[in-house]
């Protein structure tokens, strides 16, 4: 898969075009298992800061990474071919971030 696009900074540049990442496609986004918050019913639910916009000190543009699911497995990448010991797997339908950034 190519590396994204950056600016002359080397930060990656938004490239959340949604006539290229359709409401019903769905990410990949891989998480840290920090952010798996234990409940009270010893189950466990994915913190909201999973999904929050990135710390502008590392990202001038505030973005979230998240692979593209269905271009992973078009191209013959398996999502769980990248995990870490020290990572969890999430996968979300689009209009879910879509929604969620509207809210920002």
């Amino acid at each position: 898969m190519a590396a994204p696009p950056k600016d002359a900074d080397g930060y990656v540049e938004p490239h959340d075009d949604p006539q290229t990442i359709p409401d019903d496609s769905h990410v990949i986004r891989y998480i840290h298992t920090s952010q798996l918050v234990k409940c009270p019913d010893g189950t466990r639910r994915i913190s909201s800061g999973a999904f929050s916009k990135s710390n502008k000190s590392k990202d001038r543009y505030e973005g979230m990474s998240v692979d593209m699911h269905e271009a992973m497995i078009a191209k013959g990448v398996d999502p769980e071919s990248r995990m870490t010991p020290d990572r969890a797997i999430v996968k979300s339908c689009v209009w879910v971030c879509h929604a969620a950034a509207r809210s920002w």
